[in-house]
């Protein structure tokens, strides 16, 4: 059965049992596919693919890049590739935990120094060393963990 058959089916049923949104459900199904959809993808999610942080966002694929203007470039991948979009991962999105303590050095964040394994109050860094943006996950243990957690608050 070809998608127009399936329309005309579906839209049959949908008169014999006089539903009240038949018009509005027939015009929906007639909407091309979207890029995300047809991966089934969500639109605007952050995914890894292969290593690389890629989006979708109006039937265009982006990956995360620090060189582009806005950190997202356009990805292009073959029409072998495509398929294996599929396969993507959904990245959990990431939060800064701020405090309302500040210092000569501004607003203070919770931080992770990886090679001493503890946790501190500082303000916003780069650094391989230090993480300070956490998942949902990340954040509930730090709260088992530290007590610093509950001075904070969760800012995108």
């Amino acid at each position: 059965m070809t998608r127009e058959e399936a329309i005309l089916e579906i839209d049959c049923i949908l008169f014999e049992q006089d539903h009240p949104n038949r018009k509005e459900l027939r015009k929906a199904l007639k909407q091309p596919v979207t890029l995300a959809d047809f991966l089934g993808l969500e639109e605007g999610q952050e995914y890894n693919w292969k290593g690389t942080t890629i989006k979708i966002e109006k039937n265009n694929i982006y990956e995360k890049n620090e060189k582009c203007s806005s950190n997202w470039c356009n990805f292009y991948v073959s029409g072998e590739e495509l398929l294996d979009l599929r396969q993507a991962k959904k990245v959990e999105p990431r939060y800064l935990l701020q405090t309302d303590l500040t210092s000569e050095n501004g607003v203070q964040y919770l931080s992770f120094d990886k090679k001493r394994m503890k946790y501190f109050m500082g303000a916003l860094m780069t650094s391989e060393n230090v993480q300070q943006k956490f998942t949902d996950s990340e954040i509930s243990k730090i709260k088992l963990i530290t007590r610093f957690a509950k001075l904070c608050e969760k800012i995108e």
